[in-house]
């Protein structure tokens, strides 16, 4: 009775571990960008004929935004300052749209003036870039929708 009751408790020890080892592996990530790490935040969206680059830099002194329109050949560039609570909800709003998961997501579908996106971000200790064109990482549109709602008021309060 002892026995049994000793291999049981120890397939119970060796099954908590395995379940705990497979919830990791499996689960969601944790993984997220750290604002006190990052230097800077580039995002373009747009295609051949027409795109918009948003440029983030951190300092200690300041956040700087340069924001470069291509338009039909056409291009302008705007500089801003920012807060560094402005800068916060843009690394929010990259960690609450996961997309730390994007890291090193690289597609193409090859089509010609496709829509597309290249997210870069740089820190201390590690260079983040995502790249699609015509092709899009799960949650893509959701993080698009919030980057431009943030950038716009960003640039329309200014």
């Amino acid at each position: 009775m002892r026995r049994e009751w000793k291999m049981k408790k120890g397939l119970q020890v060796v099954g908590v571990v395995v379940l705990v080892g497979l919830l990791t592996a499996c689960g969601s990530s944790d993984k997220s960008f750290d604002k006190q790490g990052i230097d800077e935040i580039s995002y373009t969206t747009g295609n051949s004929s027409a795109n918009i680059t948003y440029d983030v830099k951190y300092t200690e002194e300041n956040v700087s935004l340069s924001v470069d329109e291509f338009v039909s050949g056409e291009s302008s560039q705007s500089d801003y300052t920012i807060s560094k609570d402005e800068f916060d909800e843009l690394v929010a709003i990259l960690n609450d749209n996961n997309a730390y998961e994007w890291k090193d997501y690289n597609e193409s579908s090859g089509a010609e003036g496709a829509q597309g996106f290249n997210l870069y971000i740089t820190g201390d200790d590690f260079d983040y870039l995502a790249y699609g064109n015509g092709e899009f990482p799960d949650g893509y549109d959701e993080f698009a929708k919030d980057m431009d709602d943030f950038f716009a008021k960003i640039v329309d309060a200014k």
